[in-house]
């Protein structure tokens, strides 16, 4: 897995440094990114495996590799940057 290209992503991403992505800074990245917000709300809560309003570091580890490696287009890691292709489908 590659945890150092993810730590690389959560350190981006999380702008606060308080060791947790939320909503607004999700949102922030894709802003910055020019990355569609239409979907930010499902995107964040189908991401947010813990049901808690924040990501942490594990969760985006597990959220990352399903994102680089999942062949399962149902899997929560597809939405890292917006609308899953299942969605799309």
């Amino acid at each position: 897995m590659d945890y150092d290209f993810s730590e690389a992503f959560i350190k981006l991403i999380d702008g606060n440094e308080d060791g947790k992505i939320v909503i607004d800074e999700l949102r922030l990245f894709y802003q910055a990114y020019q990355i569609d917000t239409t979907h930010i709300e499902e995107a964040f809560e189908t991401l947010e495996l813990n049901l808690d309003s924040s990501i942490y570091k594990d969760e985006f580890k597990q959220i990352f590799e399903q994102f680089l490696y999942s062949e399962d287009v149902q899997a929560p890691g597809n939405w890292f940057l917006g609308v899953s292709l299942a969605k799309q489908l």
